[in-house]
């Protein structure tokens, strides 16, 4: 036959056996989902400047043509073209990104073609 299984003594254990493995599987699933997710921003793209990483903040960009300034979030390598990116901490509505960080993000497009001559192929947000 085999051992007889019992629970602790005390009141409250079996909520305990149930509840502690099922909050370890979801944080595990959360850190393998974040895991995966910076893979994915691994890969689309090499950070060259970042303003969250010290000492290699992104440089001002500037226009006289358009009379613009501004610093992307990062400036990203991907297939031989730079690459702005804005992060946002707002998460992201329904019906897509809002206008107003659309518009920072095609600023920042048309300040990296001014700097480098060369148009950016996309932008990320």
């Amino acid at each position: 036959m085999g051992l007889p299984l019992s629970l602790p003594a005390f009141p409250g254990a079996g909520f305990v056996l149930v509840v502690v493995p099922l909050v370890a599987l979801v944080i595990l699933t959360w850190a393998l989902f974040r895991l995966r997710a910076a893979g994915r921003a691994r890969r689309r793209g090499r950070i060259l400047a970042s303003d969250g990483t010290p000492g290699a903040g992104t440089p001002l960009l500037v226009s006289e043509r358009y009379g613009l300034r501004g610093r992307p979030d990062e400036i990203r390598q991907s297939g031989g073209a730079l690459v702005p990116v804005e992060i946002k901490s707002r998460s992201l509505p329904p019906r897509g990104p809002f206008l107003s960080h659309q518009v920072q993000l095609w600023a920042y497009c048309l300040l990296l073609e001014e700097v480098t001559g060369d148009p950016p192929p996309f932008g990320l947000l």
